[in-house]
């Protein structure tokens, strides 16, 4: 990433998201700012870095066994075309076809188990084991059950999101109630507040900072971006931590 056209970009584009920023009270305003900052900094890494797009390992199983009996078996098949192009007879080359094709993918199970088999015993690292657990994927991937509401009992709630939001609702505000209401009180049902400190700067930079994973995000910023764009985009942020 060029760091001094990335920061020229993002100084460019961030005066429209200043302005949002200091008109952001509700949830819609916070929401509305956070994705135009997410905007900014997706823009102006795109600008500045030059991505580079990953190769995948190719067939490293391919041996010239493979490519001489594959060779064969598209020459045959190629042959059968023609004839029948020509409208002749040719049961025979068809039957030769089939006999090619099986041949083909028989050697290519071979040398498939024979390649695999290699990396297997020539492991020897941690590194090479932990590669190794990837290349079987487990079978079932499951979602956690869906959740019920007791304010709408007629609808299931299966969304992450939608759950998260259940969750702290009844799970955390209800637990901030001071006062126990009995199990038959008639009365409405309390809901109570939490009461949050005022966040410093200081927080919010560490909070940041000190983040462990370097995996990016879906929109592709990671911390290091962060840090870089951070003399440009503290007060915006700080303005998010504050909000919500």
């Amino acid at each position: 990433m060029d760091e001094k056209l990335f920061l020229d970009i993002l100084q460019r584009s961030i005066h429209p998201v200043r302005h949002t920023a200091s008109n952001a009270r509700d949830p819609q305003a916070l929401d509305m700012l956070a994705q135009q900052l997410t905007d900014c900094l997706v823009e102006a890494l795109t600008a500045s870095t030059r991505r580079a797009l990953g190769r995948g390992p190719g067939r490293p199983y391919w041996d010239e066994n493979c490519r001489r009996k594959h060779r064969a078996y598209t020459t045959k098949r190629a042959t059968v075309a023609r004839l029948c192009a020509l409208g002749i007879d040719c049961q025979w080359e068809r039957n030769e076809e089939d006999a090619l094709k099986q041949d083909f993918l028989h050697q290519l199970r071979r040398s498939k188990d024979t390649y695999w088999r290699g990396k297997i015993a020539a492991a020897s690292t941690g590194k090479d084991v932990f590669e190794m657990v990837g290349w079987q994927k487990a079978k079932g991937s499951f979602q956690t059950p869906p959740l019920r509401d007791g304010s709408n009992p007629t609808a299931l709630i299966s969304q992450p999101k939608e759950k998260r939001d259940l969750f702290a609702r009844v799970l955390l505000r209800n637990a901030a109630i001071s006062t126990d209401i009995p199990a038959e009180s008639p009365g409405p049902r309390l809901e109570a507040n939490l009461p949050f400190p005022r966040v410093t700067k200081d927080e919010v930079q560490t909070s940041i900072f000190s983040a462990r994973s370097t995996t990016p995000g879906s929109d592709g910023i990671t911390t290091a971006v962060l840090k870089t764009a951070w003399p440009v985009i503290e007060d915006i942020v700080f303005r998010l931590y504050s909000g919500c």
